[in-house]
Order: C-alpha cells, then sequence, then structure tokens
C-alpha cells in the first residue's frame, strides 16, 4: 500500500528534486511545484500553520470588529490549521439536521461560517523588503483581512491567494491576520469530496513571505524546435 498522505506531505514540503521509495519498493521522483520561481530560503518565509482563535457564527459583534487588531481573542477557543473548523460525518443521520440537503446545501445559512485569527511578529530583518501574506488553500472560501484592511475575498477552495501587505505590517512588530471563513457560496460544490463532509476551513499551507524589492514575480517560458527537427530525428539520426 502506498502511504497517501506521507507522500503528500513530502511533496508540500519539498524543496528541490527528489526521488522516493513508495510502500510497495517502486520508486518516483517529487518535483517542487508550490513558487515559480522558489522562494529565498526558510528566513524569508514565516508559517501561519498552527492554532488559530476562532469564533463561530453567529457572531456577537460585525466581521469587521472581530477582525480588527483591538479585538480580544485571547477567550476564543483555538483550532489547529491547516485543518477543519467544521466537519459533519457523512454516516450523521440527516432526520437530525432541519433542511437537510447534502448537494444544495440548504440546511446552512449562506452568513454560517466563522472568524479565525493569528497573531504573528513579523521579522525585522525583513524591514526594507515586500512582504506577501499566502493561503495555499482556503475550502470552500473566504474574506482575508490583514491588521483590520480587508485585502480580498477568495471563492476558489482548491487554489492558493495571495496579498502584498507591505503597507499593511511593521517588521518588528505584531500583526493580526484575520479569516472570515465562508461554509457555503455559489462555487461550493466543485470539490465533492469535502463539499459531502461539510468540511470547512484552511485546508492548506498559510504564510507570510518576503522578497526583495526588486524581484521576479513570475515568469513563462516558451520553448521551441530547430529547424532540422523531425519527429524521431535529429539530424539525421534515428
Amino acid at each position: 500500500m502506498i502511504d497517501a498522505k506521507e507522500i503528500i506531505a513530502k511533496q508540500l514540503s519539498a524543496t528541490e528534486r527528489a526521488e522516493v521509495t513508495l510502500n510497495d519498493g517502486s520508486r518516483t521522483v517529487l518535483t517542487p511545484s508550490r513558487f515559480v520561481p522558489q522562494l529565498a530560503g526558510e528566513s524569508m518565509r514565516l508559517t501561519l500553520n498552527g492554532p488559530w482563535r476562532v469564533a463561530r457564527w453567529p457572531f456577537k459583534r460585525s466581521e469587521a470588529a472581530l477582525a480588527a487588531p483591538a479585538c480580544k481573542d485571547a477567550s476564543w477557543p483555538a483550532v489547529e490549521q491547516p485543518g477543519r473548523v467544521f466537519y459533519n460525518d457523512p454516516e450523521e443521520n440527516p432526520a437530525t439536521v432541519k433542511g437537510w440537503n447534502r448537494v444544495k446545501l440548504d440546511h446552512i445559512d449562506p452568513d454560517d461560517g466563522a472568524v479565525l485569527r493569528r497573531r504573528v511578529k513579523i521579522p525585522a530583518a525583513w524591514r526594507g523588503k515586500r512582504i506577501f501574506l499566502r493561503f495555499d488553500a482556503i475550502y470552500p472560501g473566504g474574506r482575508v483581512y490583514c491588521n483590520g484592511r480587508l485585502l480580498g475575498e477568495h471563492l476558489s477552495g482548491l487554489t492558493p491567494a495571495e496579498w502584498d501587505v507591505t503597507a499593511d505590517v511593521r517588521p518588528g512588530a505584531e500583526a493580526v491576520i484575520a479569516l472570515r471563513l465562508i461554509r457555503r457560496h455559489k462555487h461550493v460544490q466543485l470539490d465533492m469530496p469535502r463539499h459531502a463532509m461539510e468540511f470547512a476551513g484552511i485546508s492548506q499551507d498559510a504564510f507570510l513571505h518576503a522578497v526583495e524589492q526588486c524581484h521576479a514575480a513570475d515568469y513563462h517560458l516558451i520553448t521551441s524546435v530547430g529547424a532540422s527537427f523531425r519527429f524521431g530525428k535529429v539530424a539525421g539520426k534515428v
């Protein structure tokens, strides 16, 4: 048997190509594909994985107030992320849930969800650099805040989202990252396995990372073949 969880963990943490041996003796090469180009190094990355404070809907205060740095969250329960904030057992008896509908999720109020918060100190060594906040996946979607400012909404639970927060944080000082997790929206049925379990949470890594003021954010390489190329042959050689 193949330990899929172990292989996925290795794939997500890989920083260079490496050959691994599977449990059945076969071998494969893992290639990192998280960033193009690669990050400058671990000193330029600050993980947000771990305990987040969570307040579940219905809220006693507005979303903006719950995301603000001044909001006191010490009494909120902690939940490990990446991981589930909401989850319903697929074998649960539907009769126990009013209006239950696993396809349309009619039993989940459109406002249902949670506000998650995490406090983190920005490294002083990042002074003078550009700083980005990245979520590799928020399932099924959410709105992201940094020090009280709404950065944007991301409703694709299977793709990453990233924002430039250079102007929102101060190296050497604490920053408050907040996520308004949304349990139900118009695109939620795109990922049926998680949707069927009504999973909601930060489902992959979240972190801050820093780059130089002048850097390559992305690149696209177009390749071509020479005039001497022939299918099955190169320069007359079979």
